[in-house]
């Protein structure tokens, strides 16, 4: 693999990988690109009882009041890419706090349905592109208790426990392939300690496409963006990385994995500092850029969805920032959700988009009406239009 410019020069202590900064240019699509959700619809799911979107595009801006299911759309679309996978469910409940889980729990899933209905069946359902269609149904069914001598790959545990509820995933693929999945939830004792965990069976293989979430408090954890860097080095995929954090941080030099107290993690090389510095400690700006540009450059040909993309991103920054992701976009074939309350954030990527050769930038509003949620949407002839009047285009407080 040949180097395309050389790392600097210093030899700091601590380094587990030794890389090169790599060149970028964005590239033209060459075979088919296929995008993974032209529309998605959802049904008895949080606070959607019966939603779709359509039309959708590359990059997929979501606004709206609060409370008008922004963050719900991106977890409806994160559970449908891993379909096949329960322990989704507990991750996303996670993220808002629901992960208090006790014995005494009767049924930990009932806030994944609209209305707290646990007896109906959530529905998700999605159309790429071409027309093919793939589909995700969740519903829960009784489990019983049992001991630990009726589970023997539990030798170490002395009790094993189960909450009353299983929770069940059935998913048809594009070729109408059927699976289903079930995840059951149990507590294992120990030397007197508890732990809850989330047995799954079948074991089935993960789901084909990449999906990436990236949450509104921060992201990725450390070991995930170091591994996605090191992907994209070896690519030398990388280049786009480095130049659009120089947007939010002029100083930044390079990137590289090094060692900080023992652990493994991005550094940053920034002008006239004789050490470099740890990515947490690069400021939120680009933390958050760094989080939002490595998904979109692990999830080729698949989906990143980012709740929140304004945070920690000074308005300055904003329009260049979505310059790049609109060309990481298309260089990868990767589909984009983000969620914004911002004005300038919607401002600064309309002007990107209009300013590129492509215009493959779509805003939807999600307003409340008569109980239910529904979308607006803006191609680049009715954003333009409703932004020189100037519009309200982030939806209305009911009154």
């Amino acid at each position: 693999m040949k180097t395309k410019s050389k790392s600097k020069g210093k030899n700091h202590q601590g380094s587990t990988i030794r890389e090169r900064a790599a060149s970028y240019k964005v590239a033209s699509a060459t075979e088919e690109d296929v995008l993974p959700y032209a529309s998605f619809e959802v049904t008895n799911f949080r606070c959607f009882d019966n939603f779709k979107i359509e039309s959708l595009g590359r990059v997929n801006l979501i606004t709206g009041v609060n409370n008008s299911g922004k963050t719900t759309l991106l977890e409806a679309l994160f559970l449908h890419i891993g379909s096949r996978n329960p322990g989704l469910v507990m991750i996303v409940n996670s993220w808002r706090g629901l992960n208090i889980i006790s014995e005494s729990t009767e049924n930990q899933w009932t806030s994944l349905f609209w209305k707290f209905k646990d007896s109906q069946t959530i529905r998700l359902s999605g159309i790429n592109s071409n027309k093919a269609h793939r589909s995700l149904e969740i519903h829960i069914s009784s489990s019983g208790s049992f001991l630990r001598g009726e589970k023997a790959h539990f030798d170490q545990a002395e009790l094993i426990s189960g909450p009353r509820q299983d929770i069940v995933l059935e998913y048809v693929d594009e070729a109408g392939k059927q699976y289903k999945v079930k995840g059951m939830p149990v507590f294992v004792k120990k030397d007197n300690m508890m732990s809850y965990e989330l047995r799954i069976e079948p074991s089935l293989p993960r789901a084909t496409m990449t999906g990436i979430f990236v949450t509104a408090s921060g992201g990725s954890n450390l070991n995930e963006e170091m591994q996605r860097f090191s992907d994209l080095r070896k690519k030398e995929k990388d280049g786009f990385v480095l130049s659009a954090l120089r947007i939010i941080e002029p100083r930044l030099e390079q990137l590289e994995i090094l060692t900080y107290q023992g652990i493994s993690m991005i550094h940053g090389y920034l002008k006239g500092y004789d050490e470099p510095v740890p990515s947490p400690l690069l400021g939120d700006g680009v933390r958050r850029s760094l989080s939002v540009l490595l998904a979109i450059g692990s999830a080729e040909k698949g989906v990143v969805l980012v709740d929140e993309i304004e945070n920690g991103i000074h308005h300055s920054a904003m329009k260049a920032l979505w310059t790049v992701i609109a060309e990481a976009s298309r260089t990868f074939k990767c589909q984009v959700f983000a969620t914004t309350h911002s004005n300038e954030c919607i401002l600064t990527a309309h002007d990107a988009f209009k300013e590129n050769k492509i215009y493959d930038l779509k805003l939807y509003r999600l307003d409340r009406k008569n109980g239910s949620i529904q979308t607006v949407m803006y191609d680049e002839e009715t954003l333009d239009a409703a932004l020189s009047i100037p519009l309200e285009v982030r939806g209305w407080p009911i009154q």
